[in-house]
């Protein structure tokens, strides 16, 4: 088996957003998410979490995803639910042809995309 490398893997949200999806980024070094008109996933730099980190980035009462470990939560942020998983890795490249329509996605879809991401 050809191993990859994982570190970008090991915090992707976190990775993504500071080199690929950038332009997408609100945040600091430490909390990065994506702008709220783009989704609610967001990734935190593990090296330093202090608990107000959330406060300049999330509204009372808002819901949102951290992808990777879990940070360290101030009282007044709820956990609703945590999501344990593994990283998939390929090994080799797929060799297929994209044959879908690709449409932009909107807010009707967000119910289904929930629940797409719960289920995966």
């Amino acid at each position: 088996m050809n191993h990859l490398p994982t570190s970008p893997l090991d915090n992707p949200a976190h990775n993504s957003l500071t080199e690929a999806h950038r332009h997408f980024a609100i945040g600091n070094n430490e909390l990065k998410l994506y702008r709220p008109n783009v989704c609610t996933f967001g990734g935190i730099n593990m090296k330093n979490n202090p608990p107000d980190i959330f406060d300049p980035y999330i509204a009372p009462g808002q819901s949102f995803f951290i992808i990777g470990k879990k940070p360290n939560l101030p009282a007044h942020i709820v956990l609703e639910k945590e999501i344990v998983c593994l990283q998939m890795v390929g090994s080799s490249p797929l060799h297929m042809n994209v044959v879908e329509k690709i449409i932009p996605l909107k807010k009707e879809h967000h119910e289904i995309l929930f629940e797409l991401i719960n289920l995966t």
